[in-house]
């Protein structure tokens, strides 16, 4: 006699050959076992070490298990937890394997203690040498600049290495403190150029004093000088071979007739021997980065974007509406000219060809 169980399980009514078979019905086995080892799958609570057949009984346990305690009857598994590679709650004692195992756990079950623990976060203030900083930067800034507020992170950066940016230069530029520091700086500027100007045009004069008494000073030179002798020496020299000679004969000349040349003679070696450029490593453009994938174009394309909102709105309007080009292809006049002449041209000839064809016919 057949057993009747709750859940039964019913065996086809046919096989795969078509042939017929008798409806029968089973007992469960039980828990799950290995087909190869023949062995049961067991689940342990990793706090307490109690077992449970199936995956589900661990999990509605585990929720509800309390600190591990040996007092409730059950065997405690816990000896893997006690080893010198744990680290141990402050609060309760339980020993986890990793740090970020054990802060999740003081987050949630001991949620006062670990506020505690966290360290406050502050709002980044302006401190005083900032404020003078920005305001120093932007009042030798024209008034006309465009895009002000770029400009001065960019300033910032470069000139004292601080981190700022648009959001928090606009904010301290709508102060009433600052805009009053930025015109007393634009005030002060104005008077020290005109101090300058003042100081420069005395600087002149006592230039102008102090060569007058170089020269009469080299005027006074004795013909045994060493210096002159050598000027002599350079006239005696053969016909110049460059322009480079013939200038600095032409100099000695001067010196020997008691002139000052040497701001000429600087002029003439730097025409001559030109100082190395500086390199400017920002011209320097990157190579165009071909996009790999769809995420890459979208990013190339969102930059293109932006740009054009900061430099060219109506530029922008017709990428995103009319699906231009970012980028303008800027030809000259001249070969658009010619483009359409070639062009017209050979529109002409070919109607000239049908026509001929036609008259032939």
């Amino acid at each position: 006699m057949p057993l009747q169980t709750n859940t039964p399980t019913s065996a086809p009514l046919r096989t795969a050959g078509a042939e017929e078979a008798t409806a029968v019905i089973a007992r469960y086995p039980g828990p799950y076992k290995c087909p190869l080892h023949g062995l049961r799958a067991k689940f342990n609570c990793s706090k307490c070490g109690r077992v449970y057949p199936t995956v589900h009984g661990a999990a509605t346990h585990y929720c509800r298990c309390k600190a591990p305690s040996g007092d409730d009857g059950h065997e405690t598994d816990s000896a893997h937890l006690n080893g010198s590679s744990t680290i141990a709650c402050p609060q309760c004692g339980l020993c986890f394997l990793t740090n970020c195992g054990l802060q999740l756990h003081r987050r949630r079950q001991h949620p006062d203690e670990f506020a505690a623990d966290q360290i406050p976060e502050k709002k980044c203030r302006w401190t005083r040498f900032e404020v003078e900083a920005l305001a120093k930067l932007e009042a030798k800034l024209p008034t006309c600049t465009k895009f002000i507020n770029q400009e001065l992170e960019k300033l910032l950066f470069e000139k004292h290495g601080l981190c700022r940016n648009t959001d928090m230069i606009k904010g301290q530029r709508r102060k009433d403190e600052y805009k009053a520091l930025v015109s007393i700086l634009r005030c002060g500027d104005v008077s020290v150029q005109s101090t300058r100007d003042t100081r420069a045009q005395q600087t002149n004069v006592c230039e102008e004093e102090l060569r007058a008494e170089l020269v009469n000073e080299a005027r006074q030179f004795d013909c045994d000088d060493s210096a002159r002798s050598f000027l002599n020496s350079c006239l005696l020299l053969p016909e110049p071979t460059s322009t480079l000679e013939a200038e600095l004969i032409a100099l000695a000349r001067r010196a020997l007739d008691g002139e000052m040349i040497l701001d000429c003679t600087a002029s003439v070696l730097l025409d001559r021997f030109p100082p190395p450029e500086r390199r400017n490593r920002n011209t320097a453009r990157r190579a165009t980065v071909i996009p790999r994938n769809n995420r890459q174009s979208k990013q190339m394309r969102f930059k293109e974007f932006k740009r054009l909102y900061n430099t060219n709105r109506k530029r922008l309007a017709e990428v995103i509406f009319d699906e231009a080009v970012p980028r303008r292809v800027e030809i000259p006049l001249d070969m658009c000219v010619e483009y359409y002449k070639k062009v017209s041209e050979l529109s002409l000839l070919m109607t000239m060809m049908r026509l001929e064809g036609k008259t032939r016919r």
